[in-house]
């Protein structure tokens, strides 16, 4: 029996030693799990950076790119030539089609591409579009002046603003960025002293734009009605004339210029302006009615049926013309393959002297 006893009570010992060895065997097998795991996790989460970093360095050499296209296109020898929707800012001897010439550039291990979205209104769809917007599409706040300013609220009531708020928010506009304390209007401007009397006092800047989003803070300036004019409205350059691209002028701001000037001084309607603007847009996308393509004409006054009226509208505003554009927006999207990682530049680039005048990355 004492035998017995004792050759049970080893049997039970090493039954427990076998339990603690398959114990440390399981803790050891979740330990190796878990370590590779976080090892996997920490080898993506470089393998993630590296990528970021490359796809950053890759979209910079798409904004490079861009330059380097508006270097030739203002090297170019035809110094007649437009920037118009299809070729703006970049030379017509590039070869290929814009899409070919901006999309998938390969660069390393990743590629990039240059496009950008037109916003929409009630007037026109949503396009994408390859290459480079110019600036001078849209009414410039830092350059527009009592004597523009309706241009800007005919804008905004295209945009189905009231009539009183368009007219508060043009003149308002200008008395933010004039270097003055002189109302540009008696009922609608607004220097320091009406937002003096706000609940959150602030006072006027009387300089330039240095953000679009500034325009937060003037006059009668909602959220909603900041959304519907920011795609209308840029701030460069920061100083100069008033002018406007009628070859790449989204359809909005047309009908605004248009409007602003049809009545009492032209002895026009604004049926004569809606018509001018849809005789100039179907001009200048040529024979597909497609804009943003091969086809696309430069607005000529001569090219165009217009009947009188619309002649004379068009001729009042033919002052506030430009057809070579100096500020060019470039929205470059990176991507390294390896890694599914993309990058996006936002740059503003300046003909004359090539210089980036902001960028954002996101």
């Amino acid at each position: 029996m004492k035998f017995c006893r004792l050759h049970l009570g080893r049997h039970h010992n090493s039954g427990i030693i076998l339990l603690v060895v398959l114990w440390s065997l399981v803790i050891v097998a979740i330990l190796a799990v878990t370590l590779a795991r976080g090892t996997q996790m920490e080898l993506a989460m470089a393998r993630n950076a590296v990528g970021k970093v490359q796809s950053q360095y890759i979209a910079w050499a798409g904004v490079m790119y861009a330059i380097e296209n508006i270097h030739l296109d203002s090297e170019s020898d035809d110094d007649q030539k437009n920037d118009t929707l299809y070729l703006c800012g970049v030379p017509e001897d590039g070869g290929g089609l814009l899409e070919d010439r901006f999309s998938g550039i390969e660069v390393g291990r990743g590629s990039f591409s240059i496009r950008y979205k037109e916003n929409s209104s009630s007037l026109e769809e949503a396009q994408s579009f390859y290459g480079l917007k110019d600036l001078e599409r849209n009414i410039n706040l830092n350059t527009l002046t009592i004597q523009t300013a309706p241009i800007l609220s005919s804008l905004l009531k295209v945009l189905k603003v009231d009539t009183q708020t368009a007219d508060e928010i043009a003149y308002s506009v200008v008395d933010w960025t004039d270097a003055n304390d002189i109302l540009s209007h008696s009922d609608y401007g607004a220097e320091s002293e009406f937002y003096e009397d706000s609940d959150t006092p602030y006072t006027v800047k009387n300089k330039p734009f240095d953000h679009l989003q500034e325009l937060r803070l003037v006059r009668g300036v909602t959220e909603e009605i900041f959304q519907k004019l920011s795609p209308y409205v840029s701030i460069f350059p920061r100083e100069g004339n008033f002018k406007i691209n009628f070859d790449t002028a989204p359809r909005a701001v047309l009908q605004g210029m248009a409007n602003s000037v049809a009545g009492s001084m032209t002895n026009t309607e604004v049926e004569d302006a809606e018509s001018l603007v849809e005789k100039m847009i179907n001009h200048r996308n040529g024979a597909d009615q497609i804009p943003g393509t091969q086809d696309d004409e430069e607005i000529d006054l001569n090219q165009m049926s217009l009947n009188l009226k619309e002649r004379t509208i068009f001729l009042a505003l033919n002052g506030y013309r430009t057809k070579k554009s100096n500020y060019f927006y470039a929205r470059v999207l990176s991507r390294v393959e390896p890694y599914g990682v993309e990058s996006v530049i936002d740059a503003v680039i300046q003909r004359d002297d090539l210089s980036i005048v902001a960028w954002k990355r996101q």
